[in-house]
């Protein structure tokens, strides 16, 4: 069915003079139940009819009528609470998943990754496809090398009280996991398109 919907993750790697290390391209299966909620909550221009968990693992009810700013995943670098974010999980991704876990920290100490600014691309078409892309890299500075087993998308979203919190609206396992040595950097990629 070519007028299908489709999500693809591309995540590679290079070293820090830009070498190029690897690559892996995969069709991303796993919007989960916020991302729903989210869109129930745009199309009517309303508050969702039910409630999901935030990435902090409490119950909210997602409301896009309160704030311009709704949905977001531009994040700055740095900040982890939206964007694109990766962890060293490897649990079966289910639609009811909230949060990446563990979700790999920004930072040089063990265990953590540079998290750049997360891009989002304009949208764009060819004769024949709408595209729109969302990126991030993340720079190895921790003296060791880190296994990615999981990434995902978290989006900053309004809830019924004019609040902003977190929600995870995709969740992709990577199988097998991909080791980002130390001094390397990895860019993710997620390409959402549709053929006419």
């Amino acid at each position: 069915m070519k007028d299908k919907l489709q999500l693809h993750l591309t995540l590679e790697c290079r070293d820090r003079n830009g070498k190029f290390l690897w690559k892996v391209r995969r069709k991303s299966k796993s919007f989960v139940i916020a991302y729903f909620r989210n869109l129930e909550s745009l199309c009517i221009y309303s508050t969702a009819s039910g409630t999901c968990l935030t990435t902090a693992g409490v119950a909210r009810t997602i409301s896009a009528t309160t704030g311009a700013s709704h949905g977001q995943v531009n994040a700055i670098a740095g900040n982890t609470n939206y964007g694109i974010v990766v962890g060293t999980g490897i649990g079966a991704v289910t639609p009811a998943d909230y949060r990446l876990f563990p979700l790999i920290s920004h930072g040089v100490a063990p265990g953590n990754l540079q998290y750049a600014a997360c891009a989002v691309g304009a949208a764009t078409t060819t004769v024949t496809d709408s595209l729109l892309t969302i990126s991030r890299a993340f720079t190895n500075a921790s003296g060791g090398a880190i296994t990615v087993n999981e990434i995902g998308i978290y989006a900053a979203c309004y809830i019924s009280t004019g609040a902003t919190e977190y929600f995870c609206f995709v969740r992709d396992l990577v199988v097998p996991g991909r080791v980002i040595n130390n001094g390397t950097t990895a860019t993710a990629t997620y390409t959402l398109s549709a053929t006419a």
